[in-house]
Parts: C-alpha cells; sequence; structure tokens
C-alpha cells in the first residue's frame, strides 16, 4: 500500500544536520520531537488537501511503498505515545525513520492534491 505525507515547501520532512551546540536541537533530542521529524504519513490521499492547506501553497507530497502488513502496526491508533499527537490517529501512520527516509517527491499526487486545495501548481519541487 502507498503511504503519503504532505511537507511544507519551507521545511521538509527530512531532518537537517544535528546541531549539538544548538540549544533548539538539544532540546528537540532530549524531548524526542527529532526523532519525529517527518515519521507521520495518511494513506487516504482525502485527507491530504487538509494538510496542505495548514502548510500553504507552497507545499509537497512525498509517498513510500510499504507492505499492508507492516503499515498496519504504525497505524497511530495502536501507538499510546504517538496517539496524544495525531489529529486522527485512525487514519495516520508513524513509521520508521528508515522507511520515512525512503519516502520520494510524488509530482502526480502533489499536483493532484494543489487542484483539489484550490492552489496554483505548487512552487516546491524535489
Amino acid at each position: 500500500m502507498k503511504l503519503y505525507r504532505c511537507e511544507s515547501g519551507t521545511v521538509t520532512g527530512r531532518r537537517p544536520a544535528p546541531q549539538p551546540d544548538c540549544w533548539i536541537w538539544q532540546g528537540m533530542v532530549a524531548t524526542g520531537a527529532w526523532d519525529a521529524v517527518g515519521r507521520w504519513f495518511a494513506a487516504d490521499p482525502a485527507l491530504l488537501a487538509w494538510y496542505a492547506r495548514e502548510v500553504g501553497e507552497t507545499f509537497r507530497i512525498v509517498s513510500v511503498e510499504v507492505e499492508a502488513a507492516c503499515a498496519e502496526e504504525w497505524r497511530v491508533s495502536r501507538n499510546p505515545a504517538a496517539r496524544r499527537f495525531s489529529r486522527d490517529s485512525e487514519n495516520e501512520y508513524f513509521v520508521p525513520r528508515e522507511v520515512a527516509d525512503s519516502a520520494a517527491f510524488d509530482l502526480e499526487m502533489t499536483a493532484e492534491i494543489a487542484e483539489i486545495a484550490g492552489f496554483t501548481p505548487p512552487a516546491f519541487r524535489p
């Protein structure tokens, strides 16, 4: 099955290089936020327009193909720690880092969601 992530054109789900001397980075590591960056996905493309409107016109969609059984294990409703940060725990997935990092820019879905969200073609590209 395919999982999708909507990313802001200004802040992608890809983590920047660690900055050990930066107090913001240190706080993100201490709270677990650093590990969570870029790991939230959805399977239903119908949900993506809401996320796109939240981040604005310069967004992109990335996607990754996964086994359905794996996705079920990553469903946020099955993960109490992630559930408290979820908008829709039944339809969101908190995937392992290696899966999130393998997601690729999905031009076709980005254009489709831009149209649904009422945006002009997005300016953000891979």
